[in-house]
């Protein structure tokens, strides 16, 4: 049995204020690469997320990495502002807070 393709490899736009713009702007590009291929996610995939974060200059300073690394996350899940119990773009990949299986 051929195993589906599960990973997703490009790279993220620059990160720009607001943040919830930019949530949507890099929502946007995951998903426009993600429909050029055959990758898609269930509720059921266990997912590993690779992230590497470019920071030139004096951004090091100015970014809190753990915060820009939540914004990805929070738009690969859907989120960009609004109420929590909403989402506010389509899932690329289930939600983290599920319970993790033994």
């Amino acid at each position: 049995m051929v195993k589906r393709p599960l990973k997703l490899t490009l790279r993220i736009p620059p990160y720009e204020t607001p943040r919830n713009a930019w949530r949507k702007k890099l929502h946007q590009v995951v998903l426009q690469r993600q429909r050029k291929s055959p990758v898609r996610y269930t509720e059921k995939d266990k997912l590993e997320v690779e992230i590497r974060l470019y920071i030139k200059g004096t951004g090091l300073s100015m970014h809190d990495v753990d915060n820009r690394l939540k914004d990805i996350v929070d738009a690969l899940q859907g989120r960009a502002g609004g109420p929590k119990k909403r989402r506010t773009l389509e899932p690329i990949m289930p939600n983290d807070r599920r319970s993790i299986e033994s």
